[in-house]
């Protein structure tokens, strides 16, 4: 009888905790739907398509001093040259605005972009007075919606004369709107059928470049060598000189002490939360369930009768008995070259002289290095038995040479 209870007990735990890990899964799914970071913030901190790593590493690889501004917006850097705001997810706050006004007003720069691809406009007749959109309204401008096309899109102003941009490439479907677009200074940079999707205007001392569709500057788009040239223009030759600012704040990676209190919020707001409450009860529950014991208790494992050092050095004496000094040093090379790839740009499936000759050829610091101890190892290997210590030399030769690979400035530059 009390054998049957503790097979009850025991299978009522086990379909508690199956329920308990399927309300997990759902709270989960409901929570993460359609509000997905990475398909809607423009950080310089993501790789997607969506993101803007490429721009900035762009710009930066072209020696423009380009910098992520983590910090409030209340005080803008005076040295900055040109701040980007891109479809911002998080408001900012009115002394926020009233700070970047200032600086624009005193000669700065301000690129801002008001949504585009899957993000809904920043600010639209259908979202007035919305604290994403106070900055936006502040500057007298806002965007309208319109049919999807690529047709009859072309470049004005400056980029089409200073910079000889023919086209520049969107995902489409927005233009500009407001005051600001009627303003005696206002010129327009990018138009299409249906408006105008980029501009800028004078404002005080300063600029104000505002696009409609920043979906030019993501990574999904620069791609294209006219949206490339067409945003370096627009961000390193619009104003003043100066850095170049990257608003990391307002896409979520402020550097503040407000952190605890958005994380909050964010897990309230998703339904994270509850999924968190769920997995702790789980958690609890299995903890409680282990110290219970559902039948006879098992049995003493078994002692070994060889220790693990013994093992281990039989292995080493057969492998050296057996004369396996290639197999060895053939996977030290190729781990060596799976370590290394991500960092030269090379598949490490190709063959190990392939690999060597593009080694050769490359102009990373410290190429020409690992390709030598590639090919030492590899020689070192074909030594057969006794070869053990010119091995273990060849080997920490390689791991250096790993090590060094393309880290730092290239080779004659």
């Amino acid at each position: 009888m009390a054998d049957r209870r503790g097979g009850i007990d025991g299978m009522l735990a086990l379909g508690l905790l199956v329920a308990l890990v399927a309300g997990v899964v759902v709270l989960g799914a409901l929570g993460a739907r359609g509000a997905d970071p990475f398909e809607v913030r423009r950080s310089t901190f993501l790789g997607t398509p969506w993101g803007t790593k490429a721009l900035h590493d762009l710009l930066k690889e072209t020696g423009y001093d380009v910098r992520r501004h983590r910090d409030s917006l209340r005080f803008v850097p005076p040295e900055a040259g040109t701040l980007c705001i891109l479809s911002a997810p998080v408001p900012q706050g009115q002394d926020e605005i009233r700070g970047v006004v200032a600086w624009v007003e005193s000669g700065g720069t301000l690129v801002l972009g008001l949504g585009g691809g899957t993000l809904a406009p920043v600010a639209s007749l259908a979202n007035r007075g919305a604290p994403s959109a106070a900055l936006a309204e502040a500057l007298g401008v806002r965007v309208q919606r319109t049919p999807r096309t690529e047709a009859g899109v072309v470049t004005r102003g400056r980029l089409a004369v200073e910079g000889g941009v023919d086209r520049v490439r969107f995902h489409g479907g927005r233009v500009l709107d407001g005051p600001l677009t009627g303003a005696p200074g206002f010129r327009p940079l990018v138009v299409g059928p249906h408006g105008t999707v980029a501009g800028e205007a004078p404002r005080g001392r300063g600029r104000v470049i505002v696009l409609a569709d920043d979906s030019a500057l993501v990574n999904r788009y620069l791609r294209d060598p006219w949206n490339a040239q067409a945003a370096v223009l627009l961000l390193a030759h619009g104003g003043k000189v100066g850095p170049i600012l990257f608003d990391e704040r307002h896409q979520g990676y402020g550097d503040d002490r407000q952190a605890v209190a958005r994380l909050a919020d964010a897990l309230s707001g998703t339904g994270l939360g509850l999924v968190l409450v769920q997995a702790a009860l789980a958690a609890a529950l299995l903890l409680w369930a282990s110290g219970r014991r559902f039948g006879a208790p098992l049995p003493p494992p078994r002692a070994r009768r060889r220790r693990a050092t013994e093992a281990a050095e039989a292995l080493g004496r057969a492998y050296r008995e057996a004369g396996a000094a290639a197999l060895a040093a053939e996977t030290l090379a190729a781990g060596a070259r799976r370590r290394v790839a991500p960092r030269i740009g090379l598949p490490p499936t190709l063959p190990p002289e392939e690999f060597g000759a593009r080694l050769r050829a490359s102009r990373l610091r410290g190429a020409g290095a690992l390709a030598l101890a590639l090919e030492r190892i590899a020689a070192a290997g074909e030594g057969g038995r006794g070869a053990g210590a010119a091995l273990r030399d060849a080997a920490r030769e390689l791991d250096l040479a790993a090590d060094r690979v393309g880290r730092g400035d290239r080779e004659g530059s």
